[in-house]
C-alpha cells in the first residue's frame, strides 16, 4: 500500500490572511502538513489562540475544530505526496516531536516580513508556516526543495513535482475517502 504525506495550501478571511495576501498578491497564504487523510491533525506555524492573533507557534489543527470552525470559509487545496514507507515514518515522527516540544517553537513574524522584502532571517526554533513545511519536507526526504527555506512562501509549493490536487474547495466541505479512491474536485472556489 502506498503512504502519502499530505501537503494543504488555504486561505481564510482573517485579517492576518487578507493583509497577506494584500502584501504578496498571492491566492494562497497558508501551509500545512499532515499524514493522515482526514486533516484533523494538521501542523503548522499559526495562531496559539482563536481570537489572538499576535502570539503564533507550533499548532495543531484540525479542518473542523479551532480556527478552522470558525473561518468556516477557508479556501484548501490538498495535495498528497507519495511517499516510501520510511519516508512517511520519519515525517510523522518529526510532526509529532516538534508538536511535543511546540513550547519550545515561537512565529517567525521578523522573518515572514524579510521574505517579503527579498531576504531571509532564519532563527533556531522561529519558523512561520511555509518556511517550516519547506524545512520539514526538505529533512523528512519527502521532496527536495529548490528555494530558500527562509524565504518560502506558500505558492511555491505549486513547484513540487509528483504531487497529486486531491480537493480544491471550502474546507469544512472536505471528505475524507480512501486514499486510492481520491476524486479531485472541480469546482474552483473563489477566493
Amino acid at each position: 500500500m502506498q503512504d502519502y504525506v499530505y501537503l494543504i495550501l488555504s486561505s481564510s478571511s482573517s485579517l492576518p490572511a487578507k493583509l497577506i495576501k494584500r502584501f504578496t498578491g498571492d491566492r494562497i497564504n497558508h501551509s500545512s502538513l499532515a499524514v493522515e487523510p482526514s486533516l484533523h491533525c494538521m501542523y503548522s506555524f499559526g495562531r496559539r489562540y482563536l481570537y489572538n492573533a499576535f502570539y503564533g507557534g507550533f499548532v495543531q489543527e484540525d479542518r473542523d475544530r479551532g480556527f478552522y470552525a470558525r473561518f468556516s470559509d477557508t479556501y484548501a487545496e490538498v495535495y498528497r505526496l507519495p511517499v516510501s514507507r520510511e519516508v512517511y515514518l520519519r515525517t510523522k515522527n518529526y510532526l509529532e516531536d516538534c508538536y511535543a516540544a511546540k513550547d519550545q517553537f515561537h512565529y517567525n513574524v521578523l522573518g515572514m516580513i524579510a521574505t517579503r522584502l527579498g531576504f531571509s532571517i532564519a532563527r533556531k526554533n522561529t519558523y512561520f508556516c511555509s518556511e517550516f513545511v519547506a524545512e520539514a519536507i526538505q529533512l523528512c526526504g519527502v521532496r527536495p526543495i529548490t528555494r530558500d527555506i527562509h524565504t518560502y512562501r506558500p505558492s511555491y509549493f505549486y513547484e513540487l513535482e509528483d504531487k497529486e490536487l486531491v480537493y480544491a474547495g471550502l474546507l469544512r466541505e472536505y471528505q475524507t475517502i480512501e486514499p486510492s479512491l481520491f476524486q479531485t474536485q472541480t469546482e474552483i472556489v473563489q477566493i
